[in-house]
């Protein structure tokens, strides 16, 4: 008996594992036609052919004329009858069939069983309806994974931890991918004097074009099948432990904030790696492609305001199980623009130190005094956009007093302003000799009102090691890409705190300063002697 409950439980998990890898197939073959849906039609009866192991398959969905159109996989046709059937219905013989009074299609010879399967979206809309003709499948297995077949839409799409009937969750899944894919009226008209279909509409599950806009395209593909106003990517810190927001849409940039490691229910959803839902905002983590399986995002939904469900939050069960699978496929495309993000940075700090060096070279022929190359240093960190920051703070320290101060005059050096009281960091920066980068510690840095990042940069003398000033970066501005006239178009955003790559940046610049002012200090110690 043990040993026959093993064996059930082990061919339940092979069938679980079945379903979930149609759920992950159907959506990479959606990648690459998510503006066709023939091909996303197509795609859907394969996938039904496919697990239920049937002979035939017809997709059929309501015109809003009140007519149905029929998908057999070889045409497209426009039906007489009037509204589908929307009752799930399994005859599971001949016999059945014979007295169900079911139409024997062509490409079957004989009728040996029938599955008829609303396909319901998460808002419990009928987008399709599935006739599966002859499953090779016993009857006790299709059975288990549809359950009652119940006079209504039973087959709503349901919570996962309500149901146990892997089948149902697929349908309502398909459901909620119909919801999002391009209408089919439209395709209808174009192609409804065409029999055949041709080979080439076929759908392509070995990627797609434009992969790169893949994670954008499947977010906003699942911002239709849940039907939310928005979303907002932020993408993991591991550095400084803070989540960041990346993309956007458009109606959401200002809204925006940078979160720390479970700080909200953003912040919980990247500390447990869970999805979490709050009202009308659902957090869904996103993860590496890797053994660790670590997160490296969290995408917000945002609930509908004018249409939100009566008598229930914005967001299901079955809302977080549709966008964990597709979420999959964003996390690892996340993951490899992360890795071009960090090759970019490395190339742009080199970049800068090679800009910096030619700037300071070029001053430093104009003999200057040591408060001079280092305004010009400080003009050309806020004029470049190494940083992107706003203000750029130039501090000397007194070689007697050994005290920081600001030079009022910097050509002259006729007097000397006393450092602010409120600047710590330029006084930490000088008592440790390392970059100091102080974030907003309570995550509200939100674009419309948030506290300065401050980034103070020690330039030491490398020979003994003593700080002769700091330049403190103050705020970073917004660099945001994309069409900001088109309010459909996804923005692509920036950190609004300095990183760990600001900071070694700021080292190389420190470094680069520093050995300017030495060369200026001997050029002036030269030009002593000679006159002496």
């Amino acid at each position: 008996m043990l040993r026959l409950d093993s064996l059930a439980q082990e061919l339940a998990g092979k069938h679980a594992r079945r379903f979930a890898c149609a759920q992950q197939s159907l959506v990479a073959a959606c990648i690459g036609c998510i503006c066709s849906p023939l091909e996303t039609l197509l795609a859907i009866r394969e996938q039904f052919l496919s697990l239920l192991e049937a002979q035939h398959c017809v997709l059929s969905f309501d015109l809003p004329s009140g007519s149905v159109i029929e998908l057999d996989g070889k045409r497209v046709r426009q039906t007489a009858r009037r509204g589908l059937l929307h009752r799930p219905t399994f005859l599971s013989n001949a016999k059945a069939c014979a007295l169900g009074h079911i139409d024997l299609p062509i490409e079957c010879q004989y009728l040996q069983s029938y599955l008829c399967l609303p396909l319901v979206d998460c808002s419990d809309r009928v987008q399709a309806v599935v006739q599966v003709f002859n499953s090779r499948h016993v009857t006790e297995d299709l059975n288990a994974w549809l359950g009652e077949c119940e006079s209504e839409c039973s087959l709503a799409f349901r919570p996962l931890k309500a149901t146990t009937e892997p089948l149902r969750v697929f349908c309502g899944f398909v459901g909620a991918l119909l919801r999002a894919a391009a209408p089919f009226e439209a395709f209808v008209d174009k192609i409804s004097r065409v029999d055949p279909i041709s080979s080439t509409f076929r759908c392509k599950s070995e990627g797609g074009s434009g992969y790169e806009e893949a994670p954008l395209l499947l977010l906003d593909f699942l911002q239709r099948a849940l039907g939310v106003d928005g979303w907002t990517v932020y993408m993991h810190d591991r550095e400084a432990n803070t989540l960041w927001a990346r993309h956007a849409t458009a109606g959401f940039r200002t809204k925006v904030s940078t979160v720390l490691m479970g700080q909200g229910v953003i912040g919980r959803a990247a500390s447990t790696a869970e999805p979490l839902f709050d009202g009308d905002v659902l957090c869904v983590p996103m993860f590496d492609h890797s053994k660790n399986h670590q997160v490296n995002s969290v995408v917000v939904f945002y609930g509908t305001r004018g249409s939100k469900r009566e008598n229930r939050g914005a967001f299901r069960q079955c809302d977080v199980e549709l966008c964990s699978v597709i979420c999959r496929h964003v996390g690892s495309s996340l993951q490899r623009m992360a890795l071009e993000d960090v090759a970019n940075k490395a190339q742009h700090k080199a970049q800068a130190l090679l800009e910096l060096s030619d700037v300071l070279f070029r001053e430093l022929e104009r003999s200057p005094k040591p408060t001079t190359m280092l305004l010009t240093a400080a003009r050309a960190i806020v004029q470049k956009s190494w940083f992107r920051t706003a203000e750029c703070n130039v501090y000397l320290r007194d070689t007697l007093t050994r005290e920081l101060y600001s030079p009022g005059n910097a050509t002259q050096g006729e007097y000397r302003v006393p450092l602010p009281s409120g600047s710590t960091t330029a006084m930490a920066a000088v008592r440790t000799g390392n970059v100091v980068n102080m974030r907003d510690k309570t995550g509200s840095l939100s674009r419309e009102k948030h506290s300065k990042p401050i980034l103070a940069i020690p330039v030491t003398d490398p020979s003994s090691g003593s700080v002769l000033a700091v330049l403190e970066l103050l705020d970073k501005h917004s660099c945001l890409q994309g069409d900001q006239e088109d309010s459909s178009t996804p923005l692509s955003l920036e950190k609004m705190y300095f990183d760990h790559h600001d900071e070694d940046l700021a080292r190389g610049i420190g470094r680069q300063v520093a050995s300017a002012l030495r060369n200026t200090q001997r050029l002036d110690a030269a030009r002593t002697a000679q006159r002496k």
